[in-house]
């Protein structure tokens, strides 16, 4: 299952260069996974609840919703350099146009997750750490995500213009 999510992982940054004709957007879209992935292992090891199927599936899923989050940002940030905004605007900009959509989709699958949660009738056994997984990774990572990806993505436009490359073009 590891190799899986490896793979799963790699495949999205593939895409997401193909996607972005970039090396470094993939970067900063992806870069907020390993923080979502440990909030989800933080709150397994605090409930002492093993790690099993359920919980790779449930960190598979909760990758793609990652992504999914810094993806719209990004894009966002990207559409409005491309408009003629100047680096600082387009990512304050971005951010704050997000900033509902972000949180919404950090809230809902958090109180999705819940009834999952909480339910200790049968099948629970299966189903509590896979819900585990997803509430608490996206609660770790969704409003890192929201300061993380707006500053990652200045400072790899900062990189890029150091290199010359200053067009408007996004990183």
């Amino acid at each position: 299952m590891i190799t899986a999510l490896v793979l799963g992982l790699a495949l999205v940054y593939l895409i997401l260069v193909a996607a972005t004709e970039s090396f470094l957007q993939p970067v900063c879209i992806m870069t907020a996974v390993p923080f979502g992935v440990a909030g989800a292992a933080a709150a397994l090891r605090l409930l002492g609840i093993p790690v099993s199927l359920p919980v790779y599936v449930g960190l598979m899923i909760l990758c793609g919703l990652i992504v999914n989050v810094n993806v719209v940002m990004t894009y966002t940030i990207n559409r409005l350099r491309r408009s003629g905004e100047s680096m600082e605007d387009a990512v304050s900009h971005g951010a704050e146009r997000r900033l509902r959509a972000i949180l919404m989709t950090v809230c809902t699958t958090i109180c999705a997750s819940l009834p999952l949660l909480l339910d200790r009738g049968a099948g629970s056994s299966i189903w509590s750490p896979f819900a585990l997984t997803l509430a608490s990774g996206m609660a770790a990572t969704g409003l890192l995500s929201l300061v993380l990806t707006p500053v990652l993505y200045k400072t790899l436009a900062g990189l890029r213009m150091q290199t010359g490359n200053s067009g408007p073009q996004a990183p």
